[in-house]
């Protein structure tokens, strides 16, 4: 039987785990059939660590990112972990990570996801400026040739079983696991990226974060959309020497304003 260890408050229902602010430690060796892991954000962010990166520093104040324990939108008597930024340069990278601890050292496991949460997504399509419009028009009609190759691609996707992201989806899901703890620094170009974490490059999979979901935006001042994502296979990943890895999980948006709550993550790590 899968052993299943639901938190809420940042307190676990058994004792095979135990739980302070920032990590989680398992205290008995996981089984054959692993181990289960819910963080529903009902009183507070239950050790979820959130920030931003991917972005020129220099820029830091135009995106006005924020986090906030909060309730869901759609539901007042939930919680929810919110996640919310401005978007000035297209491309826009937030997550959340979490510390799990009292693993085997130096031992190779599998994390799958199933997330819930809520997005809201607005693009501004009123900065185009009036010289580049017949350049607009003109790239329509290539716009409309890709699309068919990203049907086509869509039919090999179901062959391989990999996710493939069309150039309209506006929110991309990513998921993963690493061995040292998520931190940003600021490179030679001065744009704050995630050292010696590989993200992949913009709606796609990277060695150390995949692709989970993805989905599209409406181009108005839209309302809020649920939305559920899972990993089709586990995500391998091998612990540091001291048993610990650190649960990744990060939002690509490509709309002008975001805003994302985490319902609720439910991870399993088995071996």
């Amino acid at each position: 039987m899968k052993t299943i260890a639901l938190i809420f408050s940042g307190v676990l229902v058994f004792s095979l785990y135990s739980c302070n602010n920032d990590e989680e430690t398992i205290n008995e060796p996981i089984g054959d059939d692993g181990v289960e892991l819910t963080y529903n954000f009902e009183s507070d962010e239950e050790g979820w660590d959130a920030a931003l990166a991917e972005f020129p520093i220099d820029d830091e104040d135009l995106y006005e990112f924020e986090v906030e324990h909060t309730t869901s939108p759609l539901n007042d008597e939930e919680g929810a972990l919110l996640l919310s930024a401005s978007n000035p340069n297209g491309n826009l990278f937030m997550y959340v990570s979490k510390q799990i601890s009292g693993l085997q050292p130096s031992t190779q496991y599998q994390v799958s996801y199933n997330l819930d949460l809520i997005t809201r997504v607005i693009i501004d399509t009123t900065n185009v400026g009036t010289d580049t419009t017949g350049i607009v028009t003109d790239t329509t009609g290539i716009v409309t040739d890709t699309t068919g190759i990203a049907n086509d691609t869509t039919d090999l996707d179901g062959d391989n079983g990999d996710l493939f992201v069309t150039l309209n989806d506006t929110v991309v899901i990513k998921a993963g696991a690493v061995s040292e703890e998520p931190v940003t620094e600021t490179n030679t170009s001065n744009f704050l990226e995630l050292i010696g974490i590989d993200i992949g490059e913009p709606g796609a999979d990277g060695f150390d974060l995949v692709v989970i979901g993805s989905f599209a935006a409406e181009s108005t001042d839209a309302g809020y959309t649920q939305q559920t994502v899972s990993t089709d296979t586990p995500i391998s990943v091998v612990t540091n020497e001291d048993g610990d890895l650190w649960l990744l999980v990060g939002t690509e948006t490509f709309g002008t304003e975001t805003e994302i709550y985490f319902n609720s993550i439910n991870v399993v790590i088995d071996r």
